[in-house]
């Protein structure tokens, strides 16, 4: 979702908006797990993007009630370093505090080095992983599985060491860095997915 620093999107709606919007098609489905991820349309000065957060927050405590109310769970996922919003660690660590019942979406591709330690502390909140992978430490080029060298065995086991046992989305191809679209193919996607859960298994037995 992509809001300017008022919190709105180019419509006019908030991110509350947007939920209550599709609320019935999340119910009649039904999902399981939603979450926002919000990036920004415009460049926003540090102390702007903090304000922007800290007023997101009352809209994220409702829509964490409403996912209570009709039975899935509610989440947001942080960002990579070229999108300052709910970006640092800190921050995510913040809102999660501020927030009982709120998910953490781990997207492994947006996950510097230096952060690892401490999103994988975060993993008792973890409602989703997206996992993709990239010319680490360079993030966000979204590629499939083996074509990158993130160490995919080290999320897997900080993901099961924290208690995570939820689902795994593969979020790969469609971005310019990671080869523009056509790179998610059926054949990129189940090898990414053998690739996935061998990691998985892996992880496991070697804690």
């Amino acid at each position: 979702m992509t809001l300017y620093g008022n919190g709105r999107t180019a419509a006019g709606q908030t991110p509350l908006d947007v939920l209550r919007a599709n609320l019935q098609a999340i119910i009649s489905l039904p999902c399981l797990r939603v979450h926002w991820h919000i990036v920004l349309h415009e460049d926003l000065p540090p102390a702007a993007v903090t304000a922007l957060e800290e007023a997101l927050l009352p809209q994220f405590a409702t829509a964490v009630a409403l996912a209570q109310q009709h039975g899935f769970q509610f989440g947001f996922e942080h960002n990579s370093l070229d999108v300052p919003v709910l970006q640092a660690p800190e921050r995510c660590r913040w809102l999660l505090t501020a927030v009982p019942g709120l998910g953490f979406v781990w997207d492994f591709n947006h996950t510097q080095p230096q952060d690892f330690a401490a999103f994988a502390a975060m993993a008792p909140r973890f409602s989703l992983l997206h996992v993709s992978d990239t010319p680490w430490p360079q993030v966000n080029h979204h590629l499939p599985l083996a074509q990158g060298n993130l160490d995919l065995l080290s999320f897997c086991q900080a993901a099961l060491a924290g208690g995570f046992r939820g689902p795994a989305i593969l979020e790969i191809g469609g971005l310019p860095k990671s080869g523009g679209f056509g790179q998610d193919t059926d054949e990129a996607l189940h090898a990414s997915r053998d690739i996935l859960a061998e990691m998985v298994s892996q992880a496991a037995y070697e804690p």
